[in-house]
């Protein structure tokens, strides 16, 4: 849910009551609306705020707003929008005659929906006083299962090697104490995945991901289901990597930030291998680096050469894809950032706390 939303629906709570207290909302010209004698259609809501609370991520809840004509002539609903795509709304009816009243029911689907969520209904009648009344709901939206962090980031797996990552399980599933029939689904047979106990301190359950030696050479980008089937809900955990093959290189990713003694716009990456190889091409999608390949030992060792086309205004990343004629390695990635970025961000990339759970910050542990 972005602030900006946020802060409107914030903002309608506190002065929808004003307005309507003083007639709703922009009026147009009473006497010219209207024969002499005749109020026409008239609508009239009772309320038009309502909050859903605590709905649990996955639920569809529903609200219904009531009005009445208070005029002399039939009132039309002539249509119903929502500024939400998961809040739906439909009149109970479209005609009400003089004194009659109606509803409006208002319908959230939670699936994909996590945070503070709120959303305008604006409700077009064939009133000419008053055509348009917005009705508005909101709720939080609690997580039916949360993984934090969301995704993994295993870096660069060397060959033979494998990776495992810990994630925390959370969320109104876990604290109602139905996870133990959670099933758990990998995308691929290399990876494997399970509950191997509970955080003490937060009571989150510890789900330990690995990475297995025989994953294939590449980069990689795989994820883990988790699926409750009573009551039915998922969670999915995203794996991103490299699989290393004979060939190997330094840095594994490259990092324009100044540091002292060094070309803060120039970056060099070595390959080596002990079976012959070429690289065949090299290319830099996000064009913020000029790249180029120099023959160390031809078949044995090349250097990459990677320099900032223009000094960075702002923060920038991207990745280096380098081609080989390698069956086994066709594609090796080369990732880099830089430019003006906070302490933190830069911390992140570079990996000086990996207990702190980022997935920039995962270590590549051997086994």
């Amino acid at each position: 849910m972005h602030q900006k939303t946020i802060s409107t629906f914030i903002i309608t709570l506190l002065w929808v009551p004003a307005l309507l207290a003083v007639g709703g909302w922009a009026r147009a010209d009473q006497s010219a609306a209207t024969p002499p004698g005749k109020k026409g259609p008239r609508i009239s809501v009772e309320n038009n705020v309502h909050d859903f609370g605590e709905i649990v991520q996955g639920e569809k809840v529903g609200a219904a707003f009531t009005f009445q004509n208070t005029g002399d002539e039939t009132l039309k609903i002539e249509r119903l929008v929502s500024d939400h795509n998961r809040v739906t709304a439909k009149a109970s009816d479209t005609a009400l005659g003089p004194g009659q009243e109606g509803a409006i029911e208002v319908s959230l689907d939670a699936t994909r929906l996590r945070g503070h969520v709120a959303a305008e209904i604006s409700l077009f009648t064939n009133d000419k006083v008053q055509p348009r009344v917005s009705l508005h709901v909101g709720g939080h939206v609690v997580p039916f299962l949360s993984l934090k962090p969301p995704f993994l980031f295993a870096g660069q797996i060397k060959k033979d090697a494998s990776y495992s990552g810990k994630v925390r399980v959370s969320g109104k599933l876990v604290e109602e104490g139905k996870a133990d029939a959670l099933e758990i689904k990998a995308s691929s047979p290399s990876i494997a995945a399970e509950i191997t106990g509970r955080d003490a301190k937060s009571g989150a359950l510890i789900l330990e991901v690995v990475i297995l030696p025989d994953m294939k050479p590449g980069s990689f980008k795989e994820f883990i289901a988790l699926e409750s089937k009573d009551p039915p809900g998922r969670a999915q955990l995203l794996l991103f990597g490299q699989k290393l093959g004979d060939i190997q290189f330094s840095p594994e990713k490259l990092v324009f930030f100044a540091e002292k003694g060094k070309d803060d716009d120039f970056r060099a990456v070595t390959f080596e291998c002990d079976k012959p190889f070429r690289i065949t091409q090299v290319k830099e999608p996000s064009g913020q680096l000029n790249v180029s390949i120099q023959s160390e030992e031809e078949g044995r060792k090349y250097t990459l050469i990677a320099k900032l086309k223009t000094p960075p205004k702002g923060a920038f990343l991207g990745v280096i894809e380098v081609h080989t004629d390698r069956a086994d390695q066709p594609l090796i990635q080369i990732p880099f950032i830089g430019g003006k970025v906070s302490p933190e961000v830069k911390n992140l990339f570079q990996g000086v706390t990996p207990q702190s759970g980022n997935p920039f910050q995962q270590g590549v542990r051997g086994k």
